[in-house]
C-alpha cells in the first residue's frame, strides 16, 4: 500500500480494499505496508508523516478497530501462498533498459481475458527456466503453454538462443520477428541473429501467412496471445457472463496439489451477478469468504458439456471471494423453481437476485440448507434424481428504523458532549462546526422496539446500516456484532435482536481530514491537530462521515430442504 498525494483520505473499502484485491489478481502474496510511522505522543495528532504512502500507525483514525480489514488481508495472503501460479502463457518482458513490469489491466501479453499470464526477464529465462523438449517449467513445476516476445523490436542473442532450442523441440511461440540485438554488437553477432530469426519466422508476416513451422514447434507472426491459445484448443481458464448487474470480474488461480484455488473480484462499486464457468473438471466448489473467514460447501454448480465448471455468483461493490475446488463432486443442484418460476440455473434470474443473500443452498454436515431473501414456494431438483420442496411463508420482511439517534462526541475535539438526531446525515452538513470538521469515533444510539412478526422459524435477521463512513462496530444490547467497513454495511443479528425494546450502538469513525480543514480556518481559535502535512487549507473539500442510512432490520430465510 503506498501513493503520493492523498494523505489520510483514503478509505479502507472504498480505496484501500479495491487496491488490495487488484494486486492479488496481479500475483501479489504477501503485502508490504508504505509506511509504519514511529509517532511520539509529543508531536500530536495525526503526527509527523512522510510525503509518500498510506499510513498505517496508531495514530490513524481507524486503528483500534483496524483488525477486521486486516485479517481481511492476512487471509487472501495465505490462500495466495499456497501452491504454485497457474498461468497459460509466459511473457518475456525484454532486455532493454529502462524495463517495468506492466500492470496487468494492461495486458502486455495480450492474453486477457480468460487467461492469464507470469512475467519473466532476461536472468530467470536464461538461468532458471527448463526450456527443453517444447516445454517451459519452473523449479516449482509451473509450466507453460506458450512464450510470448514483447513489442520490441531488440532481443539479446542468448535468450534468442535459447528459445529457439525451446521451439525447435516442440515449443509455441508468439510475436513479431525482432530485427537486431540489443546493446552494441558485433556485426557477427548481428548477422547470426538475423540467420535465426529468418530460420525461425519463415515467410510469416503476419497478414498473408500467420504462422511458421519451425523443427518440431511453432512461431506466431502476431501479438493476440489470445487469438493462438483459442485456436489452439487451449480452454480459457476463466469465463463468466453477467446476468444482473453492471460490471466486470478479475481472477487469479493457484493450484494445491489436486486442489484449485481462484480468487474473484467484482472490479466496479456495483453489485453485479454473474454466471462463472472455472477450467476444472470433477470438483465441488466451496466458497471461502476473506472478510469473515466463513466457507461454504456450495451445490450451485453444473458440470458443462467440455467438462468445465459453472456457477454463480453474488458479488457486492468491489466484492471477493476465494472459489476453491478440493472436494470431489457430489449431490448438487440441478434446478430450482420458485412459485412455478424457474430461478436456476441462472439464465432465469430477475432483479431479485442481485443480492449475495438472496438465493443460496449448501451442503452442512450432509443436511442441504436453502437460504433466501424472498418467500415462495421452493421446489429443488438434485443430481442424485431426488426433487425436494419447502415453503417459506410471506410474513414481515422489513422495518425501517426511525431516525431519532442519539450522537455522542469525545470530550476535547470541540464538538457537542450530545446532540440528538432526526434526520441521518453526513457530520458535514452541520451547522456546529464541532461536528462539521469533527475526526475521530462518535457514538450512535438508538431505542428500537421490533415486532414479534419479524422472528419466525428459519428466520435470519440482518441490520443494515445502509452507507456510512467510514467503518464501526456494532453492539446489540450491549453485544458485540463485530466491525463493519465495508459494502454491505451490515450485520447478522441474530440470536441478540429479542422481541419488543432493544438497544442498537455503533461507534461510527471517519478519517483526520475534516478536522485538518477545521483547523485551517482562518476563524479557528484553537488548533486540535498537529502535522508536518499543510496539503489542507480553509477550502479543501470535507469528506461525508457518518451514519447515512436508511437503516433497517431485513430478513432472510435459513430452512433445511427436505
Amino acid at each position: 500500500m503506498t501513493s503520493i498525494g492523498p494523505q489520510w483520505s483514503e478509505s479502507i473499502g472504498r480505496d484501500l480494499k479495491p487496491t488490495f484485491d487488484r494486486a492479488i489478481t496481479e500475483g501479489l502474496n504477501l503485502l508490504i505496508w508504505h509506511e509504519f510511522t514511529s509517532e511520539p505522543k509529543e508531536n500530536g495528532l495525526p503526527g509527523y508523516e512522510y510525503f509518500a504512502g498510506t499510513h498505517l500507525d496508531r495514530n490513524v483514525t481507524w486503528w483500534p478497530e483496524a483488525g477486521a480489514f486486516i485479517s481481511y488481508i492476512n487471509r487472501c495472503d495465505f490462500l495466495m501462498q499456497q501452491g504454485k501460479s497457474v498461468a497459460d502463457l509466459l511473457y518475456y518482458y525484454g532486455d532493454h533498459v529502462p524495463n517495468f513490469v506492466r500492470m496487468k489491466q494492461d495486458d502486455p501479453a495480450h492474453v486477457l481475458p480468460g487467461y492469464d499470464y507470469d512475467v519473466t526477464d532476461e536472468d530467470a529465462l536464461l538461468n532458471r527456466m527448463r526450456l527443453d523438449n517444447g516445454r517451459i517449467e519452473t523449479p516449482e513445476d509451473i509450466v507453460y503453454k506458450a512464450l510470448a516476445l514483447p513489442a520490441t523490436s531488440t532481443i539479446s542473442l542468448p535468450v534468442l538462443q535459447k528459445i529457439e532450442g525451446y521451439v525447435r523441440g516442440g515449443g509455441v511461440l508468439i510475436g513479431l520477428p525482432p530485427t537486431r540485438t540489443t546493446g552494441l554488437a558485433s556485426a557477427e553477432l548481428e548477422s547470426e541473429l538475423q540467420k535465426t530469426v529468418a530460420a525461425m519466422w519463415g515467410d510469416c508476416d503476419g497478414q498473408s501467412l500467420q504462422s511458421n513451422r519451425y523443427g518440431k514447434g511453432m512461431v506466431y507472426c502476431t501479438r493476440d496471445s489470445y487469438a493462438v491459445l483459442t485456436g489452439r484448443h487451449i480452454e480459457p481458464d476463466f469465463a463468466y457472463q453477467v446476468t444482473s448487474g453492471a460490471g466486470q470480474l478479475d481472477y487469479i488461480h493457484r493450484q494445491l496439489g489436486d486442489s484449485d484455488i481462484y480468487f474473484v473480484r467484482n472490479t466496479g462499486d456495483a453489485p453485479v451477478v454473474a454466471e462463472v464457468d472455472f477450467r476444472t473438471r470433477g470438483k465441488s466448489p466451496e466458497l471461502w469468504h476473506p472478510d469473515s473467514g466463513a466457507i461454504e460447501s456450495d451445490l450451485l454448480y453444473e458440470g458443462t458439456a467440455d467438462g468445465r465448471t459453472r456457477l454463480p455468483l453474488w458479488l457486492d461493490g468491489y466484492g471477493s471471494v476465494f472459489v476453491v475446488f478440493r472436494e470431489r463432486v457430489g449431490v448438487h443442484l440441478v434446478t430450482a423453481e420458485r412459485d412455478g418460476d424457474r430461478i436456476y440455473p441462472l439464465s432465469a434470474v430477475t432483479a431479485d437476485q442481485s443480492s449475495p443473500k438472496s438465493f443460496a443452498v449448501t451442503n452442512e454436515a450432509g443436511v442441504i440448507h436453502l437460504r433466501t431473501s424472498v418467500p415462495g414456494n421452493y421446489v429443488v431438483h438434485l443430481s442424485d434424481g431426488t426433487t425436494r420442496q419447502t415453503l417459506i411463508a410471506r410474513e414481515t420482511q422489513r422495518m425501517e428504523l426511525p431516525e431519532s439517534w442519539t450522537l455522542t462526541f469525545p470530550a476535547g475535539w470541540g464538538a457537542p458532549s450530545s446532540v440528538p438526531i432526526k434526520k441521518l446525515g453526513s457530520w458535514t452538513e452541520s451547522t456546529d462546526p464541532g461536528i462539521r470538521y469533527f475526526s475521530g469515533t462518535a457514538t450512535y444510539h438508538a431505542t428500537v422496539n421490533v415486532p414479534r412478526t419479524m422472528f419466525g422459524t428459519g428466520k435470519v435477521l440482518w441490520l443494515d446500516f445502509g452507507e456510512l463512513a467510514e467503518l464501526a462496530p456494532v453492539r446489540v444490547n450491549g453485544i458485540s456484532l463485530g466491525t463493519i467497513w465495508k459494502d454491505p454495511f451490515a450485520v447478522m443479528a441474530d440470536p441478540v435482536l429479542k422481541p419488543g425494546r432493544n438497544e442498537i450502538e455503533l461507534n461510527v469513525t471517519n478519517l483526520w481530514v475534516n478536522r485538518l480543514v477545521g483547523d485551517a480556518q482562518p476563524l479557528a481559535t484553537q488548533k486540535f491537530t498537529h502535522t508536518n502535512i499543510t496539503k489542507y487549507g480553509p477550502n479543501s473539500p470535507l469528506l461525508p462521515s457518518g451514519l447515512f442510512g436508511p437503516v433497517t432490520i431485513t430478513a432472510t430465510y435459513d430452512v433445511v430442504v427436505k
